[in-house]
């Protein structure tokens, strides 16, 4: 039988792949949400400031 530090590491190593699922989860959800711009889409917007705002909120989708 396995020692109880021994599952405590397979535990700790567990949860933090669970993080990292949820996290891709959650980067699925919002694309689904809002798709990604594509290149093409943000350059149809002609106001600067507008473009940087779109261009960084697609970036945060990645994140």
């Amino acid at each position: 039988m396995e020692n109880y530090q021994t599952l405590v590491e397979k535990n700790a190593k567990l949860a933090s792949e669970n993080v990292e699922l949820l996290k891709e989860i959650e980067v699925l959800r919002k694309q689904k949400e809002q798709p990604t711009l594509t290149k093409s889409d943000i350059l149809k917007v002609k106001d600067t400031k507008e473009r940087q705002k779109l261009i960084a909120e697609n970036m945060n989708l990645f994140k």
